[in-house]
């Protein structure tokens, strides 16, 4: 019988895609180096300009991320962070929070790469796989602005949406709004990834996120994060990168999505759909059009 310590590291790990691909003696690998801590709401876990010495797996709670120059990011449970001290030997470059009672595995970093603890094949995986997404992250968010994702109009990989959540012939909050949100993530998502900008009419035209009526930023992004792990599940939150952006004097919400390392499922009610980028479009997969999509794609 499993070591519990032992089940608990091993299902984090496989949460996460840069862990994809081990067996069960790699993942072993990082009992030696692994513990668990626990934080109370208000405790820092790490702060900005200390050294990264480490890097986390949030299993239980809520941490945030509070960056200088940036909006923060909130952490759902099995989600990694903190994961640049593996690959960027220099200080933190943000603080993170436990907002809630927080459980999190700590993995040293600096043991990582030491072949005694950890096969060189093993830290290489996840080192390359962590140095992709930083890549296509950078990539997604930095070298393409928002205003000239706005100028091209939408495609395969960037889609307008004017509204969260409120339904501008009605006036009023609607849940069909936010599932038709929630579709162009999970396509993007299931396909090569993309961008959605919300708060911006099919025309180009820039909306803001001031007609969906939150009381605060905070509010709003909070609302959005609720929204992908309630319909979603918290495995997208790694694959998900999103921020308020101010244009002009009104501010969007942009998401930019990663392609997934599994399937993506939005539940509706009782029901769940798969959803799939094809061309400009969000497509509804039936059942038989689902499991042969999976089968090839993942």
């Amino acid at each position: 019988m499993l070591d519990p310590i032992h089940t608990r590291i091993t299902n984090l790990l496989r949460l996460n895609e840069e862990c994809s691909g081990l067996n069960g003696s790699e993942f072993e690998a990082f009992l030696p180096i692994s513990r668990f801590e626990t934080y109370h709401p208000g405790e820092i876990v790490f702060s900005e300009s200390q050294p990264a010495n480490s890097f986390f797996i949030l299993e239980t709670g809520h941490v945030r991320m509070n960056f200088s120059r940036r909006e923060p990011l909130d952490l759902n449970p099995g989600q990694m962070f903190g994961d640049w001290a593996i690959i960027n030997n220099t200080v933190r470059l943000a603080t993170a929070v436990a907002r809630t009672k927080s459980t999190v595995l700590e993995i040293d970093a600096t043991r990582f790469f030491e072949h005694d603890h950890v096969h060189p094949a093993v830290s290489l995986h996840v080192v390359k796989t962590i140095a992709r997404k930083l890549i296509v992250r950078l990539q997604s968010r930095n070298q393409v602005s928002t205003r000239i994702l706005i100028e091209y109009g939408e495609n395969e990989q960037v889609e307008f949406k004017s509204t969260l959540r409120k339904n501008l012939k009605t006036n009023a909050k609607d849940p069909a709004i936010e599932l038709a949100v929630l579709k162009t993530v999970a396509a993007f998502l299931n396909n090569k990834g993309g961008t959605l900008l919300v708060g911006i009419q099919d025309n180009g035209d820039i909306l803001g996120v001031e007609p969906d009526e939150f009381a605060n930023p905070d509010k709003y992004l909070l609302h959005f994060s609720h929204l992908l792990e309630n319909r979603m599940g918290t495995f997208v939150s790694q694959y998900i990168h999103y921020d308020l952006v101010k244009l002009g004097e009104s501010f969007i919400l942009r998401v930019d999505c990663d392609p997934s390392s599994k399937p993506v499922f939005v539940k509706d009610g009782s029901m769940e759909y798969f959803f799939v980028r094809s061309g400009p479009s969000t497509l509804s997969y039936n059942i038989s059009q689902a499991i042969a999509y999976i089968q090839e794609r993942f």
